[in-house]
């Protein structure tokens, strides 16, 4: 993966309430199983995901999830049984995606400052 990722001012909120580091996001994303579901992408690292010889420091991160959607990490967390409730989302999402809502939500904010 070689796109530049950002995060989220709620990523990093979520990531110090879940006691994550950037380097356990990074191994997530990278030795994690990709899915693509409801117009994201999910990296999740299961227990087979893990690098051969890891040491227990790893085995911590075991169900470690990352959301990544439009080159930015929306929210990480840890679930052990994740991968199976991943699978089960909608394949499409049927709102609106985060960019189209952050455009609509400036959108407002501009049009509330033109009528002050």
């Amino acid at each position: 993966m070689n796109e530049r990722l950002r995060l989220t001012a709620h990523a990093w909120k979520r990531l110090s309430q879940r006691n994550l580091t950037l380097s356990d996001l990074l191994m997530a994303i990278k030795h994690g199983q990709r899915i693509h579901r409801a117009h994201a992408c999910f990296y999740f690292l299961g227990l087979r995901n893990l690098p051969s010889g890891a040491s227990s420091d790893l085995h911590r991160l075991v169900g470690t999830t990352v959301v990544v959607e439009n080159n930015e990490i929306v929210t990480a967390y840890r679930n052990k049984r994740a991968s199976s409730k991943i699978r089960r989302k909608a394949k499409r999402y049927h709102g609106f995606p985060i960019a189209v809502q952050r455009a609509l939500q400036d959108g407002a904010r501009v049009a509330m400052a033109a009528r002050a």
